[in-house]
């Protein structure tokens, strides 16, 4: 024999299917061993945006009934808390989403706070308002994540 027999070369539709059938196999194993996803862990943002919230809230509350005194330094700070409170709360996208109506009932009784505060009246009216609008919202967050 002159010249050496040829060894047999994969058939082509073997060598289609062999790829495909990897990046099949390693998209199952990647889906398998994923965390389960659930409401409560997407909603988890919207949390803690609410616990930021609920304690710039607090810090408005101490610094106001100061303000309300003529203290000029806790008036600009209850006003620095009520912003921190709105801003904690509209930037958070699923929250005005999910709860269009409590988040604009909370951001308006924190522009009561704002007004009160400027005008050096006690906010302890509005604020108690806007604790329960806060607390509205967090109730429907949780029962939601459940």
């Amino acid at each position: 024999m002159l010249y050496a027999r040829q060894r047999r070369t994969l058939p082509l539709w073997a060598a289609l299917l062999l790829p495909l059938l990897t990046l099949l196999l390693g998209f199952t194993a990647g889906r398998l061993s994923a965390p389960k996803a659930t409401l409560a862990a997407a909603l988890a943002p919207a949390s803690a945006h609410l616990l930021a919230a609920s304690g710039a809230l607090d810090i408005a509350g101490l610094e106001g009934t100061r303000a309300a005194q003529g203290n000029a330094e806790s008036r600009a700070a209850s006003l620095r808390a009520a912003q921190t409170a709105r801003t904690a709360v509209l930037n958070d996208a699923s929250l005005q989403q999910l709860y269009p109506d409590q988040t604009a009932t909370f951001i308006a009784r924190l522009d009561e706070v704002d007004r009160a505060v400027q005008a050096r009246r006690d906010p302890a009216t509005p604020l108690a308002d806007a604790r329960a609008a806060l607390r509205t919202l967090t109730e429907r967050l949780r029962a939601a994540s459940r």
